[in-house]
Parts: structure tokens; C-alpha cells; sequence
């Protein structure tokens, strides 16, 4: 498996993403144009829910591609995301339409997209919370240039945390290999 793809649990990772990205865009495409959208979904909280639910998508669909990029070969990365758009239509087929097309099925898809980038988004709403405590101190205290950084900081971190991947402690440290250090 090492010589076809080295890093298989990346791959294995991508593929779970890419597959919930691919429901999940089937399930949202299914409420659009709003007005077309099946009866049990009507409601504001609905409407609400369906935006959501396209908003984290978009925010899924954005951190998967980001996350294949960095972490797998081109091949690997084209093949699985063909395979995962070829066969999961077949699990949005078998997902009941009494659950899909109704709001409880809504709110399983959110909880699902959720759990899908929870980490980065907890650590995102961290983030955002910080930097408007710390904007808003600084204006407080009157100092009108350095709540705009604060900001900008704020922002800025956000940004690299889901453009650039995680460390590996398993890779190599300045061109030498871990494992084959001298004890």
C-alpha cells in the first residue's frame, strides 16, 4: 500500500470527508430552490437549518479539498474523490426519505458536518471570541491602531488554520528520519 499511496490514513481520512461532503451536497441540493422544497421543511427554522447546512458545507467541502491537497499524492487524491462521487449516491438512495426530507434529518446532517470539522471550528470560535475581547479592550483603552491588528491577528489565524495541514511527528525532522537517529 506505502508504494501505491505512503500516507493510507490520510487517504482513508479523505475518503470518510469526501464522502459526507457528497451526501451532504446531495441532501442540500435536494431543499433548493427553496420554494421547491418538500413540504416538511417549510418553516423558518427549516430555512435556517438549510442554510446552515450549505454554509458548513461549503466550509467542509473547502477544508477537504485543502486537506487532500496537502496530504496526498495528486493520483491518489483524483482516484478516491471519483470513487466517493460514483458510489455515494447509493448511500443517499438508501437513507430513507421519511428521515432525509424532513427536519430531524436536517439536523443530523448539521450534527454530522459539525463533528466532521468540530475541532477546527471550536478552536475557529476561540479564536473569533478572543480576538473580539481583546478588539473591543482595545478600544476601550483608546487605542485605535491596535484593535485593527488585533483583528487582522485574529483573522490571519483563522485563515492559516485551515489552509495549512497538521504536523506529522512521524515524518522526518531536517531531511533525517526519526527512527533511524542514533540513540
Amino acid at each position: 500500500m506505502a508504494a501505491i499511496e505512503p500516507h493510507w490514513i490520510s487517504l482513508l481520512w479523505f475518503a470518510a470527508f469526501a464522502t459526507i461532503c457528497t451526501v451532504a451536497f446531495l441532501v442540500v441540493a435536494g431543499m433548493f430552490p427553496l420554494r421547491s422544497r418538500p413540504e416538511s421543511v417549510r418553516s423558518r427554522a427549516a430555512t435556517l437549518l438549510i442554510v446552515g447546512n450549505a454554509f458548513l458545507l461549503a466550509l467542509l467541502l473547502a477544508g477537504t479539498g485543502v486537506y487532500g491537497y496537502a496530504e496526498l499524492r495528486w493520483s491518489s487524491f483524483i482516484v478516491v474523490a471519483g470513487l466517493v462521487v460514483l458510489f455515494a449516491p447509493g448511500l443517499f438512495e438508501i437513507w430513507p426519505p421519511s428521515f432525509r426530507d424532513v427536519r430531524t434529518g436536517l439536523v443530523v446532517l448539521v450534527g454530522i458536518q459539525v463533528m466532521a470539522v468540530k475541532i477546527k471550528l471550536g478552536l475557529s470560535l476561540v479564536v473569533v471570541l478572543v480576538a473580539a475581547i481583546a478588539f473591543y479592550y482595545q478600544h476601550v483603552l483608546g487605542h485605535d491602531r491596535i484593535q485593527y491588528v488585533v483583528a487582522f491577528l485574529g483573522f490571519f489565524m483563522i485563515f492559516a488554520m485551515w489552509l495549512f495541514p497538521e504536523v506529522k511527528r512521524d515524518e522526518s525532522a531536517g531531511g533525517v528520519r526519526r527512527d533511524s537517529l542514533p540513540q
